[in-house]
């Protein structure tokens, strides 16, 4: 009678999860349990409907109870690895897939398990290993699982530039099954290998697949404004993707798509993606310098401070600060930070912009200190060279100077601005034959600067 009860119950919930009553499914099953508490399939069936129900810890509950009973029970611990997945929580999603693994005896099983050990490698950003577990699960699976696998390699090759093994999986996941994932990766394999129209297009069947899709307005998007000359259009893109999902990234692209032609309306849509607080530091970085261009340098400060707690290690961000102070004339604190860049990369673009801070504070000596340091590094620098002479002419040393202009000039013959200032050093000098010469060659190379002809007139 036991037996019957249990099984009576164990149908009666299975006829209602096959009608998505989910409720009476579970009332069933509890009841069977109540029948036959030591037999794990009631609790296998109470995992998979809490999961259809997205009541995950206690499908978690149910599932271990499962396996506990059963612990040979290969299809709970694949749940509980799906589970574990989608929450995000992978070494725990990993340990239930291999475990599953271990007891599965059906090669379609295997497969669909290697699968997501692959997709878990590639949320990792580990696509060797991604690789090698879809390779696996390619070998195993039945056909309609095969176009997820090779669009899913063909997304592993493209993250490591393999442009031509992603275009071929891609292609071979299109050739069994159009899905608008794999156009839109087949788009960015284009985009990469800068085959922009050919990108569009397949951007375009994947919208044309998924009118919805972000990502795909995105990156059309991108080659539109970027890469074709269609800036309207790309705009278009973005404020679909906008209308889809407002998200930090299309409200970037859309100041960037600005920047040039209408700093106010840029600036709007920047401070709309700071709004959602995004930690991307190629973005941030860049709002960064366009507000430094737009004079907005205390929304640019507190940008950097938050790029230096995303890249305590990165000197050219210390260095871009201390460039944001130095701006402000807060000279003391540019020096402390750019400190900081020295110490992390002693290279010669830091040690230049320490003179300059010495400069600005009148510490000529330390100036030339920096400078020296330059020189130690670059030989061969020109700018160092024309610092060096501008500082000399400050305190005087003339000749040095002189030489010092010289150099810069045969290190870099087309910066007007080396000829300037040794022809004003020899106008200083009362040597108007030498002036004239310097003049005469500044106007050669360079016919529209007007400085040039201003001094010739001078001494003319």
């Amino acid at each position: 009678m036991k037996d019957n009860k249990f099984a009576e119950y164990l149908k009666k919930a299975l006829d209602a999860k096959e009608k998505t009553q989910w409720e009476e499914a579970v009332k069933y099953l509890e009841e069977a349990i109540k029948h036959d508490e030591k037999n794990y399939l009631p609790y296998l069936l109470l995992g998979l409907i809490y999961k259809q129900q997205k009541k995950w810890q206690e499908a978690i509950t149910a599932l271990e109870k499962a396996v506990s009973l059963k612990p040979d029970q290969g299809e709970a611990y694949k749940i509980l690895g799906i589970i574990y997945k989608k929450l995000d929580k992978l070494t725990k999603a990993i340990d239930n897939f291999k475990k599953a693994l271990e007891f599965e005896k059906f090669p379609e099983g295997k497969a669909e398990i290697l699968f997501n050990l692959g997709e878990i490698s590639f949320k990792r950003n580990r696509y060797n290993e991604a690789i090698k577990f879809l390779e696996a699960a390619d070998k195993l699976a039945p056909k309609s699982l095969n176009p997820k696998i090779l669009c899913r390699m063909g997304e592993a090759y493209l993250r490591q530039k393999n442009i031509k093994q992603s275009i071929k999986f891609l292609e071979q996941s299109l050739n069994i099954e159009e899905t608008p994932e794999a156009y839109c990766a087949l788009g960015i394999a284009y985009s990469l290998d800068k085959k922009y129209r050919e990108a569009e297009k397949y951007l375009k069947k994947a919208i044309q697949l998924n009118p919805e899709y972000f990502d795909a307005y995105i990156q059309r998007g991108i080659i539109r404004s970027m890469r074709l000359g269609k800036k309207h259009d790309g705009i278009m893109d973005f404020k679909k993707a906008e209308e889809i999902k407002p998200h930090w990234i299309v409200y970037f692209l859309l100041g960037r798509a600005f920047r040039k032609d209408d700093k106010e309306k840029a600036w709007e849509y920047f401070k709309k993606a700071l709004a959602f607080n995004p930690e991307d530091e190629r973005a941030l970085l860049e709002i960064t310098e366009f507000l430094i261009t737009k004079g907005d340098l205390k929304t640019a400060e507190k940008v950097i401070e938050k790029l230096v707690t995303l890249m305590p290690q990165d000197p050219e961000i210390y260095n871009l600060q201390a460039g944001i102070k130095k701006l402000q004339g807060k000279l003391d604190e540019a020096l402390s930070i750019l400190q900081k860049a020295i110490e992390l990369e002693p290279n010669a673009t830091y040690y230049l912009n320490l003179s300059l801070i010495y400069r600005d504070k009148g510490n000529f000596q330390r100036a030339l200190d920096s400078i020296s340091k330059v020189l130690e590094i670059e030989p061969d620098n020109p700018e160092a060279f024309f610092r060096k002479g501008e500082l000399l002419f400050n305190i005087k040393k003339y000749d040095e100077a002189i030489k010092c202009f010289e150099k810069a000039i045969h290190l870099k013959s087309d910066n007007p601005v080396y000829y300037h200032k040794l022809g004003e050093l020899y106008l200083k000098q009362d040597n108007l034959k030498k002036a004239e010469e310097v003049f005469q060659k500044l106007i050669k190379i360079n016919p529209s600067y007007a400085p040039g002809y201003y001094y010739l007139g001078l001494i003319c």
